[in-house]
């Protein structure tokens, strides 16, 4: 239920978004909305604490929240024709946004699936080679851990924007 009542909040957002109000009265909405929409979710929190893994109605009021004042901003500085020359990433990454989820997933489970020899003898996954070898030498633990992300988003870009110049998948 909470996932439904989440997946509804978006669906709500996006019919705002369609509506023929000003693009103002749209930015207004979606903050205004996601101002009491977060604050709800903090006050029932004392009662029903925020946990992401149960999809906690505390948490799902909260998240949304969040996401319809991120909407709202994102809406009122990027959503121009033509877009921001900055935001091309975004929109690449954005335009494949369901391919690219998949093949995230196929690459962690790919990178995990394979075996290779490490120096020790035995033999570790291709993950956690990558991560030994192209990322724990040049930082702390928790900081090499957090680089692994953007470089997985970097590769993701660059695989999908010569298919987005092209037009899409």
């Amino acid at each position: 239920m909470p996932a439904i009542a989440k997946a509804l909040t978006g669906i709500a957002a996006g019919v705002w978004l369609t509506s023929a109000r000003s693009k103002m009265e749209k930015v207004r909405g979606l903050v205004v909305a996601g101002t009491v929409s977060t604050l709800l979710g903090l006050l029932w929190s004392l009662e029903f604490p925020i946990n992401k893994n149960l999809w906690t109605s505390s948490y799902v009021l909260f998240t949304s929240g969040l996401a319809a004042i991120a909407l709202g901003w994102s809406h009122a500085v990027l959503d121009r024709d033509p877009p921001p020359r900055w935001t091309r990433p975004w929109v690449v990454l954005g335009t494949n946004a369901l391919v690219l989820f998949v093949v995230s997933g196929w690459r962690v489970k790919t990178l995990l699936w394979l075996h290779l020899p490490a120096p020790d003898g035995t033999d570790t996954t291709a993950y956690r080679s990558i991560y030994l070898h192209a990322f724990a030498p040049f930082a702390p633990a928790k900081v090499t851990s957090l680089l692994v992300a953007p470089a997985a988003l970097l590769l993701l870009y660059g695989c999908s924007r010569p298919c987005t110049d092209a037009g899409g998948f």
